[in-house]
């Protein structure tokens, strides 16, 4: 993380949201991850998560297409009932 070496003691699981899309992940907690254009950052969502949730980065509109997440969160709840 910055260059700076982190020991992983503990992990654990957590459910996100993305413009109101729930996901969940495994995490590492770490006591503080730095600030990103004068902002603290929470979290860093990493590529596996990405992966998993096929959430995707749009560099021309500095967005994220949330369209996977959509289709995999709506496949999920159909999937539950």
């Amino acid at each position: 993380m910055g260059g700076k070496p982190v020991e992983v003691k503990e992990a654990c699981i957590i459910v996100g949201k993305i413009d109101c899309l729930s996901f969940d992940t495994r995490a590492t907690p770490i006591d503080d991850l730095g600030k990103v254009d004068g902002g603290k950052l929470d979290a860093i969502i990493g590529a596996e998560t990405m992966e998993a949730w096929e959430i995707k980065l749009d560099p021309k509109s500095g967005t994220l297409d949330l369209e996977g997440l959509k289709r995999l969160e709506f496949t999920e709840y159909i999937i539950a009932n």
